[in-house]
């Protein structure tokens, strides 16, 4: 592995093609494409990280610059993982929201420990509305 690049969207643009790959490579949204994902890179904070010129890791917030944040994704490449790049990636986007009072993410359970030693604290009182995706059209042999 070579040094490992760290830098903000706006320093180093980050291609929408390879944020798509990076999901993949972690198992995560299959159904967003390079396209959407392009646009949301336009209103968002966003951090890459880079092994090269291939995008390893990618962490991305959105919010009001002000009171609250949101952390939607903090993702690193299977063979990137255990080697302190989703704390960089972390610790770069804290570092973009100094200013927000509130900063918030959902994860997995088991990553809660991970979330904690960054500062934040688990609630049990969160409220999440899912706005229904389409389902997959039913074939012929699922009758």
């Amino acid at each position: 592995m070579t040094a490992i690049m760290i830098a903000f969207h706006h320093e180093r643009p980050i291609d929408p093609r390879a944020v798509r790959e990076l999901y993949t490579h972690v198992g995560w949204w299959p159904q967003r494409t390079p396209e959407k994902i392009a646009r949301v890179l336009q209103d968002a904070l966003a951090v890459g990280a880079w092994d090269g010129d291939q995008l390893v890791g990618f962490a991305r917030a959105v919010s009001d610059g002000h009171f609250h944040a949101y952390i939607d994704d903090v993702a690193v490449r299977p063979d990137h993982q255990r080697k302190g790049l989703g704390s960089l990636l972390l610790t770069k986007l804290l570092d973009g929201l100094q200013e927000v009072e509130t900063v918030t993410l959902f994860c997995q359970q088991s990553l809660v420990p991970f979330y904690e030693a960054h500062g934040f604290q688990a609630f049990p009182s969160q409220m999440v509305l899912h706005r229904a995706q389409p389902a997959p059209r039913a074939s012929a042999s699922d009758s």
